[in-house]
């Protein structure tokens, strides 16, 4: 067999670069809700590696005798805008600024203390429910996209899986720990989903609990928008847990969101680290196993359980005018039968927020269609890796 001819920049012909560039395209990236929106940056899946890639390259292209270096391939990676291991959104920008000159110290002061105060006022909440059987202190948080199939033959990396989403919530006084799991064929992203999951949380607390507070970071279209403030006084105006007195929800400073929910993403991660996933329900099972003392509880739902919730709030944002706080300044929100207040400093007085009832609909009336693209890729997976104990579930989707 002839030997592989690494090509330098300079003499690259322009059909074996163009051959490189459509090779690295042709990975999927993770959808967009998994991408930092303020970054330009699309991540691959989580196994790969510019030195994966490479061989896989030159693997694939070795009947052609010539390909890049990998030099030149690490450029052409970098020059698309791609990069691995999305950075965690709790990653400090802020920080990251001021140690490179370009936040004054008076303004990172301000987000220090902001820090703090904010953390002060969670191991307080968390004492507080350690003493008091009334009050219920979680913490929530969104884990990295889950795929299936989950593989380790390479033939997976060209193919665009099915996202799985699973959202952890994290009770701090018994460290008991629900997550709520569900695939792309059945619920999205938005703020309809995370408000459908919040309501069927605090409608399943024992109803000696009489406050619950959620402490998140405020990701806007999760945690920290009308349409979840909608849900929560819809509860409250049908009175849907009439002993539920009060659900606040508490925010961390941008940067720092660690959390204990995140300690459950990390036992799930090593739990599938070695082994492969072709269906959601495996995923639930890996969920469940994670922890095997108290093992996670593990809801599985379909396009059937997100509610559409009336508009009963148009805007949650303090302010009206330019320069006036907006929706990302409010670090708590309260709501109660008398209506929602909020903050924009932990510890500080409440103030309502001021807005002028309706039947509730189902958000789907069918399961969600996946992209032709992906439907292709799925089948693939099912005629090549995945086993065949598993296609049935697959079939359905397609």
């Amino acid at each position: 067999m002839a030997m592989l001819e690494e090509l330098p920049a300079n003499k690259t012909p322009k059909d074996i670069m163009e051959q490189g560039i459509q090779f690295i395209k042709q990975f999927p990236t993770l959808p967009l809700h998994y991408c930092r929106k303020d970054s330009k940056l699309l991540y691959l899946e989580p196994g790969l590696s510019l030195s994966k890639m490479y061989t896989m390259y030159t693997e694939d292209t070795a009947i052609n005798h010539k390909h890049v270096s990998k030099k030149i391939f690490d450029k052409i990676f970098h020059s698309l805008d791609l990069s691995f291991n999305n950075p965690r959104k709790d990653q400090c920008d802020t920080c990251v600024a001021y140690k490179q000159g370009s936040v004054d110290s008076v303004s990172f002061q301000e987000h220090i203390e902001m820090k703090d105060r904010a953390r002060h006022f969670k191991a307080l909440d968390k004492e507080l429910a350690a003493e008091n059987d009334t009050l219920k202190v979680v913490t929530m948080d969104m884990q990295q996209l889950l795929l299936c199939p989950k593989s380790f033959a390479s033939a997976v990396y060209y193919k665009r899986k099915l996202s799985v989403h699973n959202l952890t919530l994290y009770d701090l006084k018994s460290k008991d720990v629900f997550s709520y799991l569900w695939h792309e064929g059945q619920g999205g992203l938005d703020s309809d989903e995370f408000a459908s999951i919040i309501v069927d949380f605090l409608l399943s607390v024992p109803d000696n609990v009489e406050s619950v507070i959620f402490w998140s970071d405020g990701c806007t279209y999760q945690n920290r928008n009308a349409n979840l403030s909608s849900a929560m006084k819809y509860m409250f105006v049908n009175n849907l847990k009439p002993t539920l007195k009060e659900v606040h929800q508490k925010y961390l400073t941008r940067g720092h969101t660690q959390m204990e929910a995140d300690s459950v993403h990390a036992a799930i991660e090593t739990n599938s680290s070695k082994i492969e996933v072709y269906t959601p329900t495996e995923w639930e099972t890996v969920i469940k196993t994670a922890r095997r003392k108290n093992p996670y509880n593990v809801k599985t739902v379909d396009h059937q359980f997100w509610k559409k919730y009336p508009s009963l709030v148009t805007s949650i944002r303090p302010g009206k005018v330019v320069g006036d706080p907006t929706v990302t300044d409010i670090c708590h929100l309260k709501y109660t039968k008398e209506g929602i207040f909020y903050t924009l400093s932990h510890g500080t007085p409440l103030r309502p927020v001021r807005q002028p009832s309706m039947a509730l609909k189902a958000k789907y009336n069918h399961s969600l269609p996946l992209t032709a693209a992906k439907i292709a890729d799925l089948k693939s997976l099912c005629e090549t890796v995945i086993p065949a104990c598993h296609r049935p579930f697959y079939n359905s989707l397609l």
